[in-house]
C-alpha cells in the first residue's frame, strides 16, 4: 500500500482505480456478452488485480490469467484451430467439387445434340481431318440450340459459385480487394482440374485412334467454349461474392442479431479498417 492510499483512507476516501489504458481488442463479457473493445483497463486499488468494468451489466472482467489456465487455453486455441481450417477445406473443397459436377452436366447437355446428329451414322467416327471440319461446322448450329439445355445447370454452378465468394469473403479476413478475388478463385482449381483431365483424355483419343465414339467427338469439338463459358460465370460470380460478402454480411448481423450477439462478430468491422457501429452493444 503506497503513501497516497494511506493518506486517502485517513481523509475518509475510498481509494481511486488507477487508468493504465484501453482495450484495442475484442473481449467478450463473460456475463451479457457484451464487447469491452474500447474500455479503460484499471488496476484495482485494494489487490492491484487489472480489471475493466462491463458498462453494459457492471461485471469486473479481470484482465490476468494463471498461468495453468493459459495453458489449457493454448491446448483447446489449438485443437479448435486445426478443427476450424478442417472444416474450412472440407467446406471449400466441397463448393469446388460441385461447381465441377455442374459443369460436366452443361459439357454433356451442351453436346447431346451434336452427338445425336454425329450418331446419325455410325456409334463411331472417323477421325480423318475432313470429317472432323464437316462436324466443326455443324457444331454451331447445336451450341446455339444447346442454350435452353445448358441454362439450369449454369445457374445451379452459379449458385454454388455465389456460395464460395461469400464463405471465402468471411474466413479469409486478412485478404482484401485483389488477393480477396484471388483466393476466391482457388475455389476453381476442381472445375479446371476436371475439365484438363477429360480433355487430354478426348485429344489424346482424337490423335491416336482411327474411330472414336460420337459422344467423344461432340465433346472434342464444344467442350473448350463451353468449360470456358462455364469457367468464367465461376470466376466473375466467386470474385463478386467475395469482394461484396463482407458488406452484405455486416449489414445481416445488424438487422438479424440483437446487440449482446454481436460482439464476437467486431473482426468483420475491423479487418476493413471501420469502426464498429454506435450505441449500446453496437
Amino acid at each position: 500500500m503506497n503513501e497516497s492510499q494511506v493518506t486517502s483512507r485517513d481523509q475518509g476516501e475510498a481509494p481511486k482505480d488507477e487508468r493504465l489504458g484501453v482495450i484495442t481488442g475484442v473481449r467478450i463479457c463473460a456475463k451479457c456478452g457484451f464487447n469491452l473493445m474500447g474500455q479503460t483497463i484499471l488496476r484495482e486499488p485494494i489487490y492491484s488485480l487489472i480489471v475493466a468494468r462491463c458498462p453494459e451489466c457492471g461485471q469486473v472482467a479481470p484482465l490476468q490469467e494463471y498461468p495453468s489456465n493459459a495453458r489449457l487455453a493454448r491446448h483447446w486455441t489449438m485443437f479448435l484451430s486445426a478443427l476450424l481450417i478442417l472444416l474450412i477445406l472440407g467446406f471449400g473443397m466441397g463448393v469446388s467439387l460441385s461447381m465441377m459436377g455442374f459443369m460436366f452436366v452443361v459439357l454433356d447437355e451442351g453436346t447431346d445434340l451434336l452427338t445425336f446428329t454425329i450418331r446419325a451414322g455410325d456409334w463411331s467416327v472417323p477421325t480423318d481431318t475432313a470429317s472432323i471440319e464437316s462436324w466443326r461446322r455443324l457444331s454451331e448450329n447445336t451450341l446455339a440450340a444447346a442454350w435452353p439445355d445448358i441454362a439450369a445447370p449454369l445457374t445451379g454452378g452459379a449458385v454454388f459459385a455465389i456460395i464460395g465468394g461469400l464463405f471465402v469473403s468471411i474466413t479469409m479476413l486478412r485478404l482484401r480487394w485483389l488477393l480477396l478475388a484471388v483466393g476466391a478463385w482457388t475455389l476453381l482449381a476442381a472445375p479446371i482440374i476436371g475439365w484438363a483431365i477429360q480433355w487430354a483424355y478426348v485429344t489424346m483419343h482424337v490423335n491416336g485412334q482411327l474411330t472414336i465414339s460420337a459422344r467423344d467427338m461432340a465433346h472434342y469439338l464444344l467442350g473448350p467454349r463451353l468449360a470456358l463459358l462455364t469457367i468464367l460465370i465461376y470466376a466473375v460470380c466467386t470474385a463478386g461474392a467475395a469482394l461484396l460478402g463482407r458488406p452484405i454480411v455486416r449489414r445481416l448481423v445488424l438487422l438479424l442479431l440483437p446487440a449482446p450477439m454481436r460482439a464476437g462478430l467486431a473482426p468483420l468491422w475491423l479487418t476493413d479498417g471501420k469502426e464498429l457501429p454506435k450505441g449500446r452493444g453496437w
